[in-house]
């Protein structure tokens, strides 16, 4: 047989075994999603274990910016929230559009009290295809209400509860900001 007939050999096995590895790999993440969605339902500890451990092994056979998600993802249910950043950032630096990630990023930051961290990442889920989201725009709304743009948070708190009509907090939050009183809240304390 010719090196060159060798090598298509090759190439051709390498083509075969990176395929094998991907499709083994989205199988892994297939199944790890439907432990995390029923988890979500459930709040079935041992459920969010199966999706971890799903996670993982795709992750270790085809790195990937849903591996990474996923666990990441995990890791914020179980509170642990240094490795949660951790494979969250590593999902980041594989795809930094990805709207799911930036969404998980920002409730990340969000619950860390990093809201102008939180706030980057909101935008950017926002505009990478999260606009129609009610969390998200709740959450646009309730930070920039944090940093004191009371004109853009009420924007979100609007799209907010036109997202979801029955949205007590949304409500609150826009009946809150509309009887603000400048000169005594919390926002704009008056000098003495």
């Amino acid at each position: 047989m010719s090196l060159k007939n060798n090598l298509s050999l090759i190439f051709i096995f390498c083509l075969l075994c990176s395929v094998s590895s991907a499709t083994e790999s989205s199988i892994y993440i297939n199944d790890a999603n439907k432990f995390y969605q029923n988890y979500l339902v459930t709040k079935n500890n041992e459920l969010l274990d199966k999706a971890y451990l799903n996670y993982y092994k795709a992750s270790e056979i085809t790195p990937s910016a849903s591996s990474y998600l996923g666990m990441g993802m995990v890791f914020i249910e179980k509170k642990l929230y240094s490795r949660a950043k951790k494979y969250l950032y590593k999902a980041y630096s594989l795809d930094e559009n990805d709207a799911t990630t930036n969404y998980y990023l920002a409730k990340y930051s969000y619950q860390n009290e990093d809201y102008l961290k939180a706030l980057e990442f909101y935008k950017k889920a926002y505009a990478n295809g999260l606009s129609g989201n009610y969390d998200v725009n709740l959450k646009l709304g309730s930070i920039y209400e944090k940093v004191g743009d009371i004109s853009k948070s009420r924007v979100f708190y609007q799209s907010a509860l036109a997202l979801n009509p029955n949205s007590q907090e949304a409500k609150s939050r826009l009946t809150e900001l509309d009887n603000l009183e400048l000169g005594k809240s919390k926002y704009f304390p008056v000098s003495k």
